[in-house]
């Protein structure tokens, strides 16, 4: 009777940690979700989203990437949409308790970091600024937005 109560107890407590695992994938997995929402609506965009692992400061992170690729001339009101999920005071993104760290912007791009509980998204968008010292210099309409996503440890 002592072993078939050792058993379901091992199997109860198995039973709970695998729940924990997929409910942590599930956070990562509506994190890349939310950002390939903000990002990719719009016309002619290639999106890819694939689970696969990552760098950040030296470690190493299992998570999902998303890739789209885009032409500014198909959205030229919302460019660029990297900034679509970036939560600044009183966006949407903020509200759902989204926060922003390590940011950096340019004319050929941006990049930041977001966090939402124990799930992070590191978001970098590039794209062709122009040449500001020759106008006669026409930027490509083509960018690239990459979001990394998964648990902090």
């Amino acid at each position: 009777m002592k072993i078939s109560r050792l058993t379901f107890c091992a199997v109860i407590l198995a039973s709970q940690a695998a729940a924990g695992s997929v409910a942590h994938a599930d956070e990562v997995r509506d994190a890349c979700a939310y950002v390939s929402r903000h990002v990719s609506a719009f016309e002619g965009a290639l999106t890819r989203e694939a689970p696969d692992t990552f760098e950040d400061q030296g470690k190493i992170y299992r998570g999902c990437v998303l890739t789209v690729v885009g032409d500014r001339r198909k959205m030229p009101d919302s460019f660029p949409p990297a900034e679509r999920v970036y939560p600044k005071p009183g966006s949407a993104a903020a509200k759902a308790g989204w926060k922003a760290d390590r940011e950096a912007d340019g004319p050929d791009g941006t990049s930041y970091r977001i966090s939402r509980g124990n799930v992070f998204c590191l978001v970098s968008g590039s794209w062709d600024g122009g040449d500001a010292s020759d106008p006669k210099v026409i930027p490509s309409p083509l960018f690239l937005i990459a979001a990394r996503c998964a648990r902090t440890r």
